[in-house]
């Protein structure tokens, strides 16, 4: 039981990050001392930079990246110990195969 917890906890986790890297990325970009373009598409921010704003989004952006990370490796931990435990072998497996289990009609 507490496994499926610290799953459905690390998979929020994941959206709350990912969505947490998207905002403080742009939000950095927007408080920088130049134009960022990514991908030479859009530009975000004028160039007028706002130090005290973009020490506080970057440090956000850069924790929030070591926190992924963190979860990306317990994540694949935990895969990997599943696959090796002969009781949730086929669930490793299934889950593998991006295929959903099929529930009784």
């Amino acid at each position: 039981d507490w496994q499926k917890r610290l799953a459905h906890f690390a998979h929020v986790g994941f959206y709350g990050l990912i969505g947490l890297l998207l905002v403080s990325g742009i939000a950095s970009a927007m408080t920088a001392d130049s134009q960022v373009s990514p991908f030479g598409r859009f530009a975000y921010g004028d160039g007028i930079a706002n130090p005290a704003l973009f020490t506080f989004v970057r440090g956000a952006h850069e924790w929030a990246t070591k926190l992924l990370i963190g979860l990306i490796a317990l994540h694949v931990a935990a895969a990997l110990l599943h696959l090796t435990s002969r009781h949730h072998r086929q669930l490793t497996l299934r889950m593998m195969s991006f295929s959903k289990s099929k529930s009784p009609q």
